[in-house]
């Protein structure tokens, strides 16, 4: 599946992942958890028709153990990460897109990163 994220949160995504040294799957899982109680009210500011978010913590997608990535030197940032998920969760990704109300799945998830992502 392909995320595409702008410039300036593709910076924050790549940093997280290189200090986290999770893989980009796992940061996109954890930030839709992570923002789900609120992802209607973040997908309504991000689209301009919003209010005020709270951050609780929901846990909604099986895992399964992945080794950290092995460095690779001279690697250029990338604005597109293609990510290995499952149909369950790629299906759940999609319910929860329809939920908060995002035009799209990668827009939601796009919004969920940038709420959970720190910002430098």
């Amino acid at each position: 599946m392909g995320v595409d994220v702008e410039p300036a949160l593709n910076a924050r995504f790549v940093a997280f992942r290189s200090a986290t040294r999770l893989s980009y799957h796992q940061i996109i899982l954890d930030a839709v958890e992570h923002s789900y109680p609120v992802l209607g009210d973040l997908v309504a500011n991000a689209l301009g028709r919003g209010g005020e978010v709270a951050v609780p913590q929901v846990k909604l997608f099986e895992r399964t153990f992945v080794p950290p990535p092995v460095p690779v030197s001279g690697r250029r940032d990338r604005i597109t990460h293609t990510i290995r998920i499952t149909v369950s969760n790629r299906s759940m990704l999609d319910d929860i897109a329809a939920e908060a109300s995002s035009p799209s799945r990668n827009f939601m998830i796009c919004v969920a990163l940038d709420h959970y992502l720190p910002v430098e």
